[in-house]
């Protein structure tokens, strides 16, 4: 089977623990690893291994969490009514955005616990 058509499945903690990192990183994201992204999701990947005991290529983690950002994109309003029936407040991965653009990933108020 091609890599194309296989799927990776992750779990929560695996997935939380890649949002963790892309979340408390942002900074070094934009700013440290500005041409080369591939190094920043290699730390993530390694980071995922230490932690977890699960092997994820830079690639994966990086496609994985672009994934994310789109299902939020799409599925966002009914995240955000989720998060508000249950009176959650915390910003999910929609508070990431470019420095200095203004412009945010993902436009629509999505709420983390939904995943």
């Amino acid at each position: 089977m091609s890599s194309r058509n296989s799927s990776i499945l992750w779990d929560k903690a695996e997935t939380d623990l890649l949002v963790e990192e892309r979340r408390k990183r942002n900074h070094e994201y934009h700013y440290v690893h500005r041409g080369n992204k591939g190094r920043f999701w290699e730390s993530v990947s390694r980071r995922i291994h230490r932690r977890l005991c699960r092997r994820y290529s830079a690639r994966q983690c990086e496609i994985k969490f672009r994934n994310l950002i789109k299902e939020k994109c799409v599925n966002g309003v009914v995240a955000q009514e989720e998060a508000e029936e249950r009176h959650i407040t915390e910003p999910s991965i929609s508070t990431f955005s470019e420095p200095n653009s203004g412009k945010s990933l993902c436009r629509v108020k999505a709420f983390y616990p939904s995943f």
